[in-house]
């Protein structure tokens, strides 16, 4: 065999393996770019399923909490103000409660939801801004109502009364 030819089949050998070995490469980072998304892919989706679980624990707190104030002021600190008489009183205590019903039924809508769900996100603020309208209206409305209508012991035993329901109130719900 001639010199020039067992170079050029060397040479052309060694194309072939250098092919090989660069095919392999790329099928080896083609596959380690395969791993790298279903991995990445499986992380987003574990990422998901943890940002939806804390999402769906925090608004368990925000229900249960909400449930226990309403109830302990519509057990004990709106018929205190009904109990004031007058147009006044029963006006605040009916407006009251209509924004815990409006509150109440968001609760239940939301609790139909998955975090997931795409008016998720809205149902939530619309929560938080009647849960703040409300606080508004109380703290503004109905405290004025109470310090001009109540003594500071009225207001005292209101507080301790409300205080204790919402512990019993809480302790039920653990149940």
């Amino acid at each position: 065999m001639n010199v020039d030819l067992q170079c050029e089949m060397q040479r052309r050998a060694a194309e072939r393996v250098a092919r090989v070995r660069i095919g392999a490469a790329r099928e080896q980072r083609v596959r380690q770019r395969e791993i790298a998304e279903r991995d990445g892919g499986v992380q987003r989706g574990r990422f998901r399923e943890r940002r939806a679980a804390r999402v769906a624990a925090a608004f368990e707190q925000i229900r249960r909490e909400l449930q226990i104030h309403s109830r302990a002021e519509e057990e004990i600190f709106y018929p205190a103000i009904k109990a004031k008489n007058g147009a006044e009183s029963r006006k605040l205590v009916s407006q009251a409660l209509k924004e815990h019903k409006d509150v109440n039924e968001l609760l239940t809508q939301i609790s139909r939801l998955k975090p997931t769900d795409k008016n998720f996100d809205e149902k939530m603020e619309t929560l938080f801004e009647n849960v703040d309208h409300h606080l508004e209206e109380e703290e503004g409305e109905i405290f004025q109502f109470v310090e001009e209508n109540c003594s500071a012991e009225e207001l005292n035993e209101i507080g301790r009364q409300m205080e204790e329901r919402k512990k019993a109130l809480d302790r039920l719900l653990a149940a």
